[in-house]
């Protein structure tokens, strides 16, 4: 790894990646993995897929809850309406 001055683009200091200590390694790994730069195509891809998995998973979730809170409604409406009848019955 080479750090560069920021405005001539001289090289300060290049680094020899088999004597970086292990932690910088990682840390060192996160920045192609945070910038989907590694693996080509497939990469981005996966994220564009991996990005939009929490809103389908709303939306599903969302579908699921109010298909269940309508037919919740139906058959409470239903079992007020056969109560009511049965005291109407009754009388």
């Amino acid at each position: 790894m080479a750090v560069l001055t920021p405005i001539e683009c001289k090289v300060l200091r290049v680094d020899n990646i088999l004597e970086i200590l292990l932690g910088d390694r990682i840390l060192n790994s996160f920045t192609p993995l945070h910038y989907g730069t590694f693996g080509g195509l497939p990469t981005p891809i996966l994220y564009v897929f991996v990005g939009l998995a929490p809103l389908i998973l709303f939306i599903t979730g969302f579908v699921m809850w109010w298909y269940r809170r309508k037919s919740t409604s139906k058959l409470l409406k239903e079992a007020i309406f056969i109560a009511t009848l049965s005291k109407n019955a009754q009388k």
